[in-house]
């Protein structure tokens, strides 16, 4: 062989070998690359030597990295639990029923029937009150059960209305009436009680409806009345509509003309009867009445422009003014005196 063929295959063979070690050391660093990576990573604070050794402490490594997202992923779990903490805290305002309780109200409300003891008050209306005088006596007249009365009861002495009496502005006002007599002129029904207070003990009474009643002293019952008890004939102590005049009646009218007023004595040659204009002892403080006399002669009262008037068959005899009005008296529509304040007209006649 020459030495250039020699030369040749030394070449050749060392071609061949270089080629064997370049894929060689080419495969090395396929297998390295991915080892390299992970030192990247690690080595950056970490020692550089080493070859293989390093690429299995980043294997190591990698294993760890994948555990910090499970931690991460407990981490978030966490949170969650703190959401369901949120979720009592609603609970929580739920209890806001209790205001429920503000009901409680209701049961203050059920106290107001401590207004049922008005009933007890209303049995217990006859007894005598605290507070009067010991030479004071406490009259009550009640009407039993149902129907209606007026009513009238005479005193030998002073009298006033009670705490359970009518006074003005009622349908039927009770009145005390202080004249020749003192009496008490009242009106009781369905069960309803009128009360007086005064000093003696009560005398003649009168009923005048279909209401029986039962008439107390200081709380003990001293009287009943049954209806019509006391009335004398067709009498009436009730306030009454009387129909037109018959023929043989007359129509008697007093009128005070302008202000003041006075007291007039009136008398005819015939019976007087009250008219409906007349003032009648259940409708007047001071009303009209008959003299103790007899049924022709009157005394009445009128002031203010107010009128009387009467019915006779007889013929009118006289008028006393004792007042400050003056008095203008007709019959049947014609004029029959003017009488002055202080003035008397006519003669007097006595009589039944």
């Amino acid at each position: 062989m020459t030495s250039k063929s020699t030369l040749a295959i030394v070449i050749a063979v060392a071609v061949l070998l270089s080629g064997c070690a370049g894929l060689a050391g080419l495969g090395g660093e396929e297998t390295a690359a991915p080892t390299s990576t992970p030192i990247e990573g690690t080595a950056a604070g970490g020692a550089p030597t080493g070859g293989d050794d390093a690429t299995e402490t980043p294997a190591e490594t990698t294993t760890t990295v994948a555990a910090t997202p499970t931690t991460r992923a407990a981490t978030s779990t966490a949170t969650a639990t703190t959401a369901s903490t949120a979720t009592p805290t609603a609970t929580t305002p739920a209890p806001t029923p209790t205001s429920t309780p503000t009901a409680t109200p209701a049961a203050t409300s059920t106290a107001t029937p401590t207004d049922t003891p008005t009933g007890t008050e209303s049995g217990s209306v006859v007894e005598r009150p605290d507070g009067l005088d010991d030479d004071q006596r406490y009259l009550v007249v009640r009407a039993v059960g149902s129907g209606e009365s007026y009513y009238r009861i005479y005193v030998p002495g002073s009298i006033e209305l009670g705490p359970e009496a009518d006074r003005e502005g009622a349908d039927h006002p009770d009145r005390t009436i202080h004249l020749t007599e003192t009496y008490i002129q009242g009106y009781v029904g369905d069960g309803g009680v009128d009360s007086y207070i005064t000093g003696v003990s009560p005398g003649t009474m009168v009923n005048d409806g279909n209401a029986t009643l039962a008439v107390y002293e200081d709380g003990e019952r001293t009287d009943t009345l049954e209806p019509g008890e006391g009335l004398e004939g067709n009498t009436t102590i009730a306030p009454t509509t009387l129909p037109p005049p018959s023929d043989s009646e007359n129509v008697v009218r007093v009128e005070a003309v302008g202000s003041g007023e006075s007291m007039y004595f009136l008398s005819a040659t015939e019976g007087l009867t009250l008219g409906n204009e007349a003032d009648v002892p259940a409708e007047a403080d001071r009303p009209d009445r008959w003299s103790p006399i007899g049924t022709n002669e009157i005394y009445g009262f009128v002031g203010d422009g107010g009128v009387d008037s009467y019915r006779t068959t007889g013929e009118v005899t006289s008028l006393s003014n004792d007042g400050n009005a003056t008095l203008r008296v007709s019959v049947d529509g014609e004029p029959w005196n003017t009488v002055e304040p202080g003035e008397s007209v006519g003669d007097r006649l006595s009589g039944d």
